[in-house]
């Protein structure tokens, strides 16, 4: 058992108090999963397929446009997080017409596809990044997701999520995405025993990419990276209380972990916080 995990263990026996001057704001999220799996294989996602380069005419087909009209949820949510994947065989222009599709169902901010999405399909396409950025923002996306950005100490990197970008190439399209009118949310996924100088290493070289959105995300523990083991509450405050050396003043915002008020209660302490709870999920 590390120091940490001790340090955490023992602070349960005391209650802590911090007066909430002011409420942490809670963001309620629809969440899309457009693809059954990815060739990826991230240790940290559910749609990990094992086996690299899966040929793309064997993946099954993603969610399709007129499923949408099939859906019998809440539009009117804060956010909705499109979860993207390297395993379907649709152009972006599908994704694009997809997205715009979306956007006339709702008026919430849409979270979708990631710095990764968009450069597979330069890949593919032979189409410029900036060009395929500037269409999503044409069909209606706000901004791009943290994928490739979960976890950028290189040891660690290599690790969890070997054929994920370059951080180079990762802070290049936020630039680009910036240059369209998209925003870019970057993240850290918080496991047990993570220790303290991972987490600023990560943090630090975030912050050099100019990203303007934080996510913290608190590993769930289904994934290839389950022998780590869920993280505790009190792990993922450090990893926010951590962050705010380097982003002082942009909103933290916090997934996975209960909505309790005592934990939102804590994390008040970290202003501006924004607490991130699941109103509905949709997969293929």
């Amino acid at each position: 058992m590390s120091f940490l995990r001790m340090c955490i263990e023992a602070s349960l026996l005391i209650r802590p108090a911090y007066p909430i001057s002011v409420p942490v704001r809670t963001v309620r999220v629809g969440k899309v999963t457009t693809v059954k799996r990815c060739w990826m294989g991230c240790l940290f996602c559910t749609l990990s397929d094992p086996v690299p380069n899966t040929p793309l005419p064997l993946t099954p087909p993603g969610i399709r446009l007129e499923v949408l009209d099939t859906l019998t949820v809440d539009w009117h949510v804060d956010r909705i997080k499109i979860r993207g994947g390297l395993s379907s065989n649709d152009p972006p222009e599908y994704w694009i017409h997809w997205i715009k599709a979306l956007r006339e169902r709702t008026t919430a901010v849409l979270q979708g596809f990631s710095a990764v999405e968009v450069y597979q399909w330069h890949l593919t396409s032979q189409r410029p990044i900036l060009e395929l950025l500037r269409q999503l923002k044409w069909a209606g996306l706000d901004r791009l997701g943290p994928g490739g950005s979960e976890m950028l100490v290189d040891r660690w990197r290599y690790a969890w999520a070997p054929y994920r970008l370059p951080i180079e190439t990762w802070a290049s399209i936020v630039q680009w995405a910036a240059e369209a009118g998209l925003e870019t949310t970057g993240t850290l996924i918080v496991v047990a025993d993570l220790p303290a100088d991972v987490i600023h290493r990560h943090w630090a070289r975030l912050r050099n990419t100019g990203v303007p959105h934080i996510e913290i995300k608190a590993f769930h523990g289904e994934s290839g990276l389950a022998a780590w083991g869920r993280p505790h509450g009190w792990e993922v405050y450090e990893a926010a209380r951590i962050a705010r050396d380097y982003f002082p003043t942009e909103p933290l915002a916090i997934s996975g972990l209960p909505d309790h008020p005592d934990w939102q209660q804590i994390f008040s302490a970290l202003q501006p916080i924004h607490w991130l709870t699941t109103a509905w999920e949709v997969s293929p």
